[in-house]
Parts: structure tokens; sequence; C-alpha cells
């Protein structure tokens, strides 16, 4: 399963995903499996605080990724706790991912999606899945994650996309940018700190331009190119990939 199978510039990166409500049932018990074979450390402080929900996507996000190394790395089934190709977790609670790894996890109540890759081929990765039937609500967060360059983009709406799902795509690529350089820059930003300078909806892909620095790793003005999908239904997908810079 690949979202983006169309882009050859991806065929590199591996990709797993489980739909959720087809898991409910045995949640508990996944849940339970899942915490009896890593350690504790691996798992947030305030998981025990967590809805069932919540505690579903955790677990099925991280078994997700553990598929998607499998493939990568042709090693088949992966136990959740296997020695180098265990993901742990870092004090931000972001995914701690095996020597030689990158990679992201997104979840809604839908679906969970990991997606990874070799470090030498890939930066960073940054993924995030929104559910686009929310229109109230995205309508609502526009004026908090919209800029002047974002609002710009509505002129040129296909006659078959909607204002929500522009909307929910610009607040999912700045989700998909916030877990791509906070890794490398270990510094906050926010909405308002990036914002998408050009969309084409023929290659589903976007450019986006920081307005901020952070810290010595990346400059205002930087741009980061990524993509996006309807794989999940009324859902949209965003990725972007950070390949190192050529020299």
């Amino acid at each position: 399963m690949n979202p983006f199978s169309d882009l050859f510039d991806l065929k590199t990166l591996t990709f797993s995903s489980f739909e959720v409500k087809s898991r409910v049932k045995s949640s508990g018990l996944l849940v339970s499996n899942y915490l009896k074979s890593v350690p504790s450390h691996f798992m947030p402080k305030t998981f025990s605080h967590f809805s069932d929900q919540r505690r579903l996507e955790f677990v099925l996000g991280r078994l997700c990724a553990i598929e998607a190394l499998g493939k990568m790395c042709n090693k088949g089934e992966i136990k959740p706790f296997d020695g180098e190709m265990a993901i742990g977790m870092n004090d931000d609670r972001s995914p701690s991912w095996p020597k030689g790894i990158v990679g992201s996890i997104t979840h809604s109540p839908a679906g969970v999606i990991a997606c990874t890759a070799k470090s030498q081929e890939y930066l960073s990765l940054g993924l995030d899945l929104e559910c686009l039937n929310r229109k109230d609500s995205l309508i609502k967060i526009k004026r908090r994650v919209f800029t002047g360059a974002d609002h710009n983009l509505q002129k040129e709406l296909p006659k078959d996309f909607e204002e929500t799902q522009l909307v929910g795509l610009v607040f999912s690529a700045k989700e998909s940018l916030f877990k791509c350089l906070y890794p490398l820059s270990k510094t906050y930003f926010y909405f308002e700190d990036a914002e998408m300078v050009k969309l084409s909806y023929k290659r589903k892909s976007f450019t986006l331009r920081l307005r901020r620095n952070l810290g010595d790793t990346f400059k205002e003005g930087d741009l980061f190119e990524g993509y996006f999908s309807h794989f999940i239904k009324d859902h949209i997908l965003t990725l972007i990939p950070l390949r190192p810079r050529a020299s």
C-alpha cells in the first residue's frame, strides 16, 4: 500500500495502514498485549488517562510503523520490542526511530498510517491525516491556520474542490511540516510561521515557505515540497519528505 504510488520520486518510501473500526472489538486485548511486549518508557506517561479510542489509535500507530519497518528491511514480521528495530519514545513524545531510519505516524478515528525510509535517502518525514467531514470546525480554525498567502489559494480553487477541503489541506500540510522539521530543529513553531505558496491539484503537490528561522537549521524563506492524497474517504493525507540538500 502506497497512497502516493503514482509518484515515482517516492518509490523508496515504505507505507503501512490499518483501519481502526475493524479493530475496535479486539482493542482491549490488542492494547494489553502491546503493553506487555514493550518497556514502560516506550509509552506516554499519561497513557493510563487516554480514552479507549486514543489508546487504540496510539497502539495501532506503533504497530503500523513496525509493519512498515518490516517491509522496508525485508524482515517480515517484527515484534513490538525487537532490539535494534524497536520504536521508542523521545522526551517530547515523538517516536524514536531505529538508527538509520526516519519515519512518521498519523492517526484518526478512521485509520492509522505510517511511513518509513532510510536516513541516507531522507533527512526526515512528516505525515498527517485529517478528516474533512467536520466542516464547521474547519471553517472555525481557518482564521488560526491561514496566512495572507494561504488566502490567495482560494482564487484558483477548482469547481470540485470545496473551501473546507482547502482548509483541511493547508491545516494538514502545516501539521506535516511540523512533524518533519521539529525532529531536526528542536524548535516549536506554529501555523502562522509557514505559508502555502504553491498548490497543484493535477500533481497533488504543494510548496510551503517558512516565515521565520528555526534555530540555525532552517531559515525564513526556505521552501518545502509536499504531496496530498485522498487515500481514505472523506480525509486528506499530506506528506512532506525532506531529502538531503544537494552539495
